[in-house]
């Protein structure tokens, strides 16, 4: 498959120059499409590793009102749940959905079965984002898409009709709602963000080998993303 993008890896010394250094990208970004078209939008994922990150955007002089903040991903919990991506992504940007354009979660019900029932209907992307952050976990794991999950051809199929689903996995919550790579892609800017020896040489790995994206769903955004995938890293 021919290369649609190029990979560009910035690597840090320390986590505090990383988000400093990407905090300050995320807010020029936002400013510059603000002010050019009065508005911007950005996915943000969940996760511990962007957390102190979201703290540093909070102290930036961001136009809130004028963003439109979507949630890559997010277990089944509640929103006041510990585990709740909704709740410790706002709390650590120091915000209430209200004060923000637009705010778009996950809405489902629960079957009498106890499944989740998404209701897809409910999303409302101001796409393209013009930001997108990932993680990637130590398995390749992106979003909510896990290796060999039932879905995954569909999950990461960019023509599919869906720009979001549920997924079952073996996590200790083992029901979640992620985008779709299809709405994943459709972001100006994709900007990966990790920490640590052993995903670094994961990510290189990847990169040099012919591994699956069933196997590693990272690998379908390194193949496929049509525009320059920028990764952050420290140590």
């Amino acid at each position: 498959m021919k290369k649609l993008n190029k990979i560009i890896i910035s690597k840090f010394n320390s986590k505090e120059e990383l988000e400093n250094q990407l905090s300050g990208f995320i807010y020029e970004t936002l400013k510059k499409k603000i002010s050019k078209f009065g508005n911007s939008s950005i996915a943000l994922s969940g996760g511990e590793t962007p957390l102190n990150l979201y703290s540093n955007l909070s102290r930036k002089r961001i136009d809130w009102g004028k963003i439109d903040l979507s949630l890559v991903d997010e277990r089944l919990a509640g929103p006041k749940s510990k585990d709740s991506n909704q709740r410790n992504i706002l709390e650590s940007l120091s915000l209430d959905s209200e004060q923000l354009r637009t705010f778009n979660s996950f809405e489902f019900t629960l079957a009498s079965d106890g499944e989740p029932r998404l209701n897809k209907g409910a999303v409302h992307y101001n796409l393209p984002f013009d930001i997108c952050l990932l993680g990637m976990g130590q398995d390749g794991h992106f979003a909510s898409i896990f290796p060999n999950v039932e879905n995954i051809d569909y999950l990461l199929d960019k023509k599919n009709t869906e720009l979001v689903s549920i997924v079952k996995s073996k996590e200790k919550i083992p029901y979640r709602f992620t985008m779709t790579f299809r709405a994943i892609s459709q972001s100006e800017h994709i900007i990966l963000y990790v920490n640590g020896e052993e995903k670094l040489s994961l990510i290189e790995k990847i990169l040099d080998s012919n591994l699956s994206s069933t196997e590693y769903p990272i690998k379908k955004v390194f193949d496929e993303y049509e525009h320059d995938l920028k990764i952050y890293w420290c140590n």
